[in-house]
């Protein structure tokens, strides 16, 4: 039999590895001379403990460093390092020596060609490890950031601009203004997610300084928190926007371009439904679904949903899809449905998602709401 793939140029071949978790990368090194070399010139590096340390091994977190020096000083130094992603679990963290993060993270900053992706992450219950400040070495060439578990500190400036994906996920800074100083850093951001941050000795606390930033190619914003408060205007711009309910404050903008929002919210704060799809014109897309840390209403009165005195305009004119997660059957859902499909005039599909099944009886009376809808949309239930 021909081997055709090991007939491919180095390039070719490269740009298949580099699909593979880097410890897959290096087993094909057995498979022929042709491969012997060839993972060390990839230009991807994902380096995971949940992957690469065995569950039977007595000391995973020598294990996994061992592994992760091997890969890094066998690596063909002349060769870029375009992507770099280290994933830490808690019972490898925990133990590891945490220097060696910032070492790793060192040795792939200082690569020459200048590294365009760097996802970092750290999950331990032990404190949260200091960004190295090398990061900032590759500025000029990074694309995309995104940092889990992490403290970020520092004074100096930050000056990103080729970054066009920033997440932030489990993060503390030292301060408020820090945040800022990464947002204005970067001009060209069109991906913004924030998730759990905090501040250092603060809480709660307000991010009020980011008002006066201004995101103009930001276009997706995903910003899931309890436990901070944003300012919204930043993100007017956006087409695709993922909030809580809970940090929606009185400056909510006008999002002129927005198309698909997607809103986590308990089925008790429905009213304000009406009101933020109200700064929404041209949204097409609603996704409806629970906060990650949602309360237990099924046996609560939630009252009934009271129809808006007007119609938002993207409801009367724009909206064509519209989704409910999590639907857990309460008759307040069953009355916002029904207000969705009688004043949608455009509306295509409604899906309705539920970890049980919903009673055939309230699926007819959705059904009977869809026929009596102007945009007769269809409707589908799926049990997830």
């Amino acid at each position: 039999m021909v081997d055709r793939i090991s007939a491919l140029p180095d390039e070719m071949l490269h740009h298949i590895l580099s699909f593979l978790p880097t410890e897959n990368a290096v087993a094909t090194g057995v498979l022929s001379k042709r491969w012997t070399h060839l993972w060390r010139s990839v230009p991807v590096l994902d380096l995971s403990t949940i992957r690469m340390v065995p569950r039977d091994v007595d000391d995973n977190s020598f294990f996994f460093s061992d592994r992760v020096y091997s890969v890094l000083l066998l690596r063909d130094a002349a060769s870029p390092i375009k992507s770099f992603t280290l994933e830490l679990d808690n019972d490898v963290a925990t133990r590891l020596d945490i220097a060696n993060v910032s070492k790793w993270v060192n040795f792939v900053t200082q690569c020459r060609f200048g590294v365009e992706q760097l996802l970092l992450c750290v999950i331990t219950v032990m404190g949260k490890p200091e960004l190295p400040i090398s990061v900032f070495r590759c500025s000029r060439t990074l694309v995309v950031l995104k940092l889990l578990g992490f403290i970020l500190k520092g004074d100096f400036p930050i000056t990103l601009p080729s970054l066009k994906i920033l997440h932030f996920d489990d993060v503390l800074f030292a301060s408020a203004s820090l945040l800022k100083e990464f947002l204005v850093g970067c001009p060209i951001l069109e991906d913004f997610h924030v998730r759990s941050v905090s501040v250092d000795g603060d809480f709660p606390f307000y991010f009020e300084e980011l008002k006066n930033v201004g995101l103009t190619k930001l276009t997706r914003a995903n910003i899931v928190d309890s436990q901070s408060d944003f300012p919204f205007k930043p993100f007017y711009n956006v087409k695709s926007l993922r909030v809580e309910i809970d940090l929606v404050d009185h400056d909510f903008p006008f999002f002129d371009n927005l198309t698909h929002l997607d809103l986590l919210m308990e089925p008790d704060q429905s009213y304000l439904l009406a009101k933020i799809l109200k700064h929404c014109p041209k949204l097409q897309s609603l996704v409806l679904e629970r906060p990650e840390e949602s309360r237990d209403l099924e046996n609560c009165d939630l009252g009934n949903w009271v129809d808006p005195d007007f119609v938002p305009e993207c409801l009367a004119l724009n909206l064509k899809s519209c989704t409910f997660r999590d639907f857990k059957g309460l008759k307040v859902e069953f009355q916002l449905a029904s207000y969705v499909l009688k004043n949608a005039r455009v509306l295509e599909t409604m899906t309705i998602c539920n970890q049980q099944s919903i009673s055939q009886r309230q699926i007819k009376k959705l059904y009977s709401a869809a026929l009596r809808s102007p945009s007769r949309c269809q409707i589908t239930a799926l049990i997830m």
